[in-house]
């Protein structure tokens, strides 16, 4: 829990001395890694068993106590791939939320039965139009991707798009942008994007 991993940092720091933390981080990890893992803790070899609450306990396997973890939920997306003269839209990610701040292909999320290609193509070009200013045609429908998060579990529809038409207001914003393709590396993407582009 928050409250217990606060607690354990405090007590962490006070063990630390010297100048070189780096040093007692590293053997931490490496006692984890190596002696001290939660299947099969190898406590004969540790150097840290005669002050183990756990090892006292005789179930040294009990700690840490598993969490029961939620189970992933899941979305559907549309994903346009929108190239125009070389450049692509992309859109950045409001501060709040899952992947806060990162740059992203323009989206809109599918409800259930909205996922056939004829049905999620409509969608994504209405969105694009309503949010961006941008009239597109679909040229090419990919195959979904399947992405998980730590909590989530994403499928990806992506479309390759043709503009056909734009209004003043999609030349620029605070929020998205047209980037010529060879500087999307410049931009910080979440994988899942990586993983369209690298499929477009």
């Amino acid at each position: 829990t928050p409250t217990v991993a606060r607690a354990l940092e405090g007590l962490a720091g006070t063990l630390l001395q010297g100048r070189r933390p780096s040093r007692h981080n590293q053997a931490m990890r490496e006692l984890g890694a190596l002696i001290c893992s939660p299947r099969a803790p190898a406590c004969t070899g540790c150097p840290a068993r005669a002050a183990c609450r756990a090892h006292a306990s005789g179930e040294p396997e009990r700690f840490p106590p598993r969490v029961d973890r939620r189970p992933a939920s899941r979305r559907a997306l549309a994903t346009a791939v929108l190239e125009h003269r070389g450049r692509l839209l992309i859109d950045r990610r409001s501060d709040g939320g899952l992947l806060a701040g990162l740059w992203d292909l323009p989206a809109v999320e599918l409800e259930p039965g909205q996922t056939d290609a004829a049905r999620a193509g409509r969608r994504l070009t209405r969105h694009l139009a309503r949010a961006y200013g941008v009239t597109v045609a679909v040229t090419a429908v990919m195959p979904a991707i399947e992405h998980a998060l730590t909590h989530l579990r994403l499928t990806l529809y992506p479309f390759r798009c043709r503009l056909v038409r734009r209004t003043q207001r999609s030349a620029e914003s605070r929020s998205w942008r047209w980037v010529p393709v060879g500087q999307l590396e410049q931009y910080a993407m979440p994988r899942a994007a990586r993983r369209v582009l690298a499929r477009a």
